[in-house]
């Protein structure tokens, strides 16, 4: 409007429209306003954000383990609502759907410290170790899991202990066990019901 040319002789125009309903179609599609426009993976990160504290989603942030019916939710909401099975099979692959919501709004930090606890706690690691475990939950918080330990464990910022986990934990091979477990129970959460 601010472009438009006011000078004297400008004819103004009055129009009025009605909208129109041509039918009315029970069990239709569900029509989203702007939202709809954005690609998939926008609108199912925009979602997961904007409703972190869902009982399902708030699950899966504070590593408790979900039910079928939380699953279910959260397969309606990514696989109906916000668009399709085939939308999600498209941008996601097989990834199960907890990984995934997991993936995109991390894991809160308390639950995260309190999984590995008795690590930091025990009393029985030397600082390095601590380190480590310490970034292992950094880690987790912002990704959300560790999909696959020995893949990430060989990559920065992890290989920057020198030699790996054998020799950080050097005769202490139970504790990374326990460790290893620990993550696995984590992803365990995000996976099954």
């Amino acid at each position: 409007m601010q472009f438009l040319d006011t000078g004297k002789g400008q004819k103004i125009y009055y129009t009025h429209f009605d909208d129109e309903i041509q039918t009315v179609t029970e069990g239709a599609p569900i029509v989203y306003g702007s939202n709809s426009l954005k690609p998939y993976k926008e609108r199912v990160k925009d979602y997961l954000k904007e409703h972190e504290d869902t009982l399902a989603v708030y699950k899966l942030r504070n590593n408790k383990q979900l039910t079928t019916n939380d699953l279910e939710m959260l397969e309606k909401i990514l696989w109906e609502e916000l668009g399709s099975k085939e939308d999600y099979t498209k941008d996601y692959g097989e990834k199960p759907v907890g990984m995934l919501v997991r993936e995109i709004v991390g894991m809160e930090q308390s639950a995260v410290n309190e999984a590995f606890s008795e690590f930091i706690s025990a009393g029985n690691l030397n600082s390095k170790q601590i380190d480590f475990v310490n970034m292992i939950i950094t880690y987790i918080v912002k990704n959300g899991n560790i999909v696959d330990v020995k893949t990430t464990f060989s990559q920065q910022p992890f290989k920057g202990f020198g030699g790996g986990v054998s020799v950080l934990f050097k005769g202490k091979m139970p504790v990374v066990k326990n460790i290893m477990d620990r993550v696995a129970q984590i992803k365990k959460n995000a996976e099954e019901v």
